[in-house]
């Protein structure tokens, strides 16, 4: 995966362990990519079809940092790490 960020730099996020479509990122990696996120505006995805071709997805994902913001009050709520 490859994160726009909104001053046009990018960061890459290894998901080549996720072949069923779903991942779950969890620690230190599941931080460091809720901080990555609050700071991007299009998600990047290289997709391989069916027929072996390679194809890029792009999604805008809007007001990102506020939905981080959430996520982080809710896990201090809780208590959760």
């Amino acid at each position: 995966m490859t994160l726009v960020r909104n001053d046009g730099s990018t960061s890459s996020i290894d998901a080549s362990g996720c072949p069923t479509g779903k991942c779950v990122f969890t620690g230190e990696v599941g931080r460091k990519m809720l901080q990555d996120w609050s700071e991007v505006k299009t998600l990047i995805l290289l997709v391989k079809e069916k027929s072996g071709k390679i194809v890029e997805r792009r999604w805008p994902l809007g007001n990102m940092a506020e939905m981080v913001r959430i996520i982080a009050e809710q896990r201090k709520k809780r208590g959760l790490p």
